[in-house]
């Protein structure tokens, strides 16, 4: 390997290529389910580095997400969108309530966005302040629906 630095970006975008993947594959790519004191919910993590490639596959990740709601049953699924250019990871979240979750555990901007300034980890950075919102909040998340 003559040149480290081009060996490095052709790996990271072979990574991040999802090619011949449909965009249910590509969340459930890299997706872990998790028992939040019986609240079921999942993460997922995709790379999307830079911000037009972000906000495309933001799109399209939460429009699987919907379908993957219904199809394992599940209460919330969270999305981190990995952007090695930027260095960040923008979270996004799926299902009823998942919004109030993720205020209570993670910074919002003032549109209900959240990013975190550096690539996040599941196990470190959003999986602990997920079980710690699920437990302050003890259900009163879920919203009640009229009989």
């Amino acid at each position: 390997i003559k040149d480290i630095d081009s060996y490095f970006d052709q790996m990271i975008e072979a990574k991040e290529s999802y090619k011949d993947m449909t965009d249910m594959e590509i969340l459930l790519s890299d997706y872990k389910e998790y028992d939040m004191d019986g609240t079921m919910i999942a993460v997922a993590s995709v790379e999307a580095r830079g911000e037009e490639r972000r906000a495309d596959m933001a799109k399209r990740m939460l429009k699987e997400a919907e379908t993957a709601l219904k199809e394992k049953s599940l209460e919330h699924i969270y999305i981190m969108l990995n952007d090695g250019d930027n260095k960040i990871t923008e979270l996004l979240y799926c299902g009823e309530g998942a919004d109030i979750v993720s205020e209570e555990a993670f910074t919002m901007d003032k549109d209900g966005n959240i990013i975190i300034d550096h690539i996040a980890s599941r196990k470190k950075d959003i999986v602990p302040p997920l079980t710690d919102a699920y437990k302050a909040l003890n259900g009163s998340w879920k919203v009640k629906k009229a009989a």
